[in-house]
């Protein structure tokens, strides 16, 4: 949801105000209990606070990093869907406001099972200190997995990682967990995630950088890349999308 789009000489790029209308039409229509938020910024927490939180759809979980600033990669949760037990922000680079793992834990309405979703951000991995951030977010993670060892646990983000690289592989064999992508019953669109407001090819190379994993206490039933209404105009990263059903420990 990078707020700066709008802002720079290319006018063709969309701001903030310019885009909530299209992000809430995606949330009221797909109503997903957790929403993991990227690159959002103040901006587009006041938006939505003055939208879908006062409207009492939506509510922020982990809307602030240690330093008090705003967490870009918080989340928004449906309050009539899901309780907050528990949330945290844990640093990658101290006083980050992006490069964070956000943790929240949550509780059903309907049936009181509980869930973890974490959310992340690493630096671009173009960058000379993307190795060591993915090696950092992969222990830190492992460590909160062991916490709740009990719990379906979904880990959620731009990991700025394709699925041929060897950080990719790190993750999944270290945390043992599985991309929704591979696991969904029904895939209604595997597309690139990275689309630079561009019509998205497949999933097949290295546009697919942002994913929804997730432990052996999950099954997931669906697994979509948000293409339609032209969603691609929206912002150069896609929105994904994971129907996913708590299994019993």
């Amino acid at each position: 949801l990078n707020p700066v789009w709008g802002t720079d000489a290319n006018k063709s790029l969309n701001p903030v105000e310019s885009r909530i209308d299209k992000f809430i039409e995606m949330a009221l229509y797909y109503r997903p209990a957790v929403i993991g938020l990227q690159e959002a910024a103040y901006d587009w927490h006041k938006n939505l606070d003055k939208t879908l939180v006062a409207a009492g759809v939506y509510s922020f979980c982990c809307n602030s990093t240690s330093s008090g600033a705003t967490n870009m990669t918080g989340f928004l949760y449906d309050p009539s869907a899901v309780k907050v037990v528990d949330s945290y922000v844990i640093d990658l680079v101290e006083n980050s406001d992006h490069r964070v793992i956000s943790v929240g834990v949550f509780e059903t309405l309907k049936d009181g099972k509980q869930f973890v979703v974490m959310n992340t951000h690493p630096v671009p991995n173009t960058y000379e200190n993307y190795p060591e951030q993915m090696a950092q977010i992969i222990e830190l993670e492992a460590q909160e997995m062991e916490k709740y060892a009990d719990l379906p646990i979904f880990f959620t983000g731009d990991f700025n990682t394709n699925s041929t690289m060897k950080e990719y592989a790190a993750f999944v064999e270290t945390l043992g967990v599985t991309n929704t992508r591979d696991s969904a019953q029904t895939v209604l669109n595997h597309k690139a995630s990275y689309a630079g407001f561009k019509n998205p090819g497949n999933c097949d190379g290295g546009r697919c950088i942002d994913h929804i994993f997730h432990n052996d206490k999950a099954s997931v039933k669906l697994f979509n890349t948000i293409i339609e209404d032209n969603m691609h105009f929206g912002s150069d990263h896609l929105p994904i999308y994971a129907d996913v059903a708590l299994l019993q420990s």
